[in-house]
């Protein structure tokens, strides 16, 4: 059996979006382990929000960052996992600090990662506008600050 953690930006997001991309994500790996019992772990728990909400009403303040303890329970996750899946684009890289955190550690503790590609938006349809933009900053080149390089002597790699 394998033990697969799926990795996927939620801030901002419905629930019904996440689950959406969860499902997708699911079906995606299965394609690729067809012969394979898999058990798919991810972060998206409305036990997590409960507990959250539980220790804010009985300790105000106790948890001051709780993106910090939604990513405490993927690490958790994450210790058991065999396979870390992510969408592989800009979207995760750019802004999601959780996904950015999740994917250095799977990096870092040697899991096996698995990138499954999102360019035309399939994984997350409901953020892909907003993604574009922000990654268009990104790609923008830099100027060139008034200097003419057009007779610049061009350079190729052999």
């Amino acid at each position: 059996m394998k033990k697969v953690f799926l990795s996927l930006p939620m801030k901002g997001r419905t629930d019904e979006a996440i689950q959406e991309t969860i499902t997708k994500m699911e079906d995606f790996v299965k394609i690729f382990y067809p012969n394979e019992t898999i058990e798919f772990m991810h972060n998206f728990n409305p036990l997590i929000t409960k507990e959250i909400e539980r220790i804010n009403a009985s300790q105000p303040n106790m948890i001051k960052k709780e993106p910090l303890w939604y990513l405490s329970y993927a690490i958790k996750q994450m210790a058991q996992c065999d396979i870390f899946v992510q969408i592989d684009d800009y979207i995760g890289e750019w802004n999601y600090k959780g996904v950015i955190a999740e994917c250095q550690l799977a990096r870092d503790y040697g899991i096996k990662i698995l990138k499954l590609p999102d360019n035309d938006g399939y994984f997350l349809p409901d953020i892909k506008a907003e993604a574009d933009e922000a990654a268009s900053k990104f790609r923008e080149p830099a100027p060139n600050k008034g200097r003419d390089v057009s007779n610049a002597p061009s350079v190729g790699i052999k």
